[in-house]
């Protein structure tokens, strides 16, 4: 069976997110680091990546705007968080920032390369 981690990145270049080589990359994966995989008919499609304040969505190609079932989706708005969350879209894919807008992040700044978008803590619920 394949590493979950590798099947991620695997993901991530096929999706062009252009990661650091496999090494650096898996280095700074293991360390602290949290992955919940998506899977579908067996098959691990993408994940949502958290490092950090940090999170990366990635999903194969084949995938995109057909892989949040509404059981995922429920799953994601019950889930809490105690502080802001980050995440980095190239400008240019609008699909990422649409997705990112609808799971409740905003623009916060523009880094060249990469714009960020946060989303605010969310209280918990009891």
């Amino acid at each position: 069976m394949t590493d979950p981690l590798r099947q991620f990145f695997d993901i991530m270049v096929a999706a062009g997110l252009n990661p650091p080589a496999w090494e650096v990359w898996s280095a700074h994966a293991r360390d602290n680091a949290e992955l919940w995989p998506i899977e579908k008919a067996g098959a691990m499609i993408g994940g949502v990546f958290f490092k950090g304040q940090t999170v990366h969505i990635a999903v194969r190609p084949d995938w995109h705007g057909r892989w949040i079932s509404p059981t995922l989706r429920r799953a994601y708005d019950t889930w809490t968080h105690d502080c802001p969350i980050t995440t980095a879209i190239r400008p240019d894919n609008q699909a990422a920032i649409a997705l990112a807008t609808r799971l409740g992040f905003k623009f916060k700044a523009d880094q060249g390369l990469y714009h960020l978008f946060e989303k605010e803590p969310t209280p918990c619920r009891t």
